[in-house]
């Protein structure tokens, strides 16, 4: 028995029982349903505000220390007026990162410290180079990125 005759036939038809089904579909959903769908992106936007800007002051207590010699920096981690201070978790914690600039122009992290929102955190380090440092802080979910400033630290 030849089947090529058939098969288109039988194609056209899966198609026109597709499509059948699917307007049957469209047409069964109940109105409360669709404006519920249509309502839900905005609703969704709405939940979640603009990333919170922050700085970083940071202070170093030697500038020049002996080779192998103790370092400190203190810092505070900020929000600008008006921040929430929290996530959508309620902790509103993140992390700082000292890091080292390399004679390429990279940084590398040295050490990481928690932080809170109006936190302070603090580095001990010890230095047996000159070395260029700075405290940062990545750009996450809720916070934009920010840097301290440059700290040359000489070992003699």
């Amino acid at each position: 028995m030849d089947t090529s005759d058939r098969t288109p036939k039988v194609r056209m038809l899966t198609a026109l029982v597709a499509t059948v089904l699917g307007c049957a579909l469209l047409t069964a959903t109940p109105p409360a349903m669709a404006s519920q769908a249509g309502s839900a992106p905005a609703q969704h936007a709405d939940q979640f505000a603009p990333k919170q800007k922050v700085k970083i002051k940071a202070k170093v207590d030697k500038k020049k220390v002996k080779a192998n010699g103790k370092v400190r920096i203190d810092g505070r981690f900020e929000l600008e007026k008006g921040g929430r201070g929290q996530d959508a978790l309620g902790s509103g914690a993140t992390k700082v990162y000292l890091q080292q600039q390399l004679s390429t122009g990279l940084w590398v992290d040295l050490r990481t410290a928690p932080c809170l929102p109006h936190g302070t955190f603090r580095f001990n380090l010890k230095v047996s180079t000159t070395l260029t440092v700075r405290v940062y802080h990545p750009e996450t979910t809720i916070y934009t990125s920010a840097s301290s400033e440059l700290f040359t630290i000489i070992a003699l």
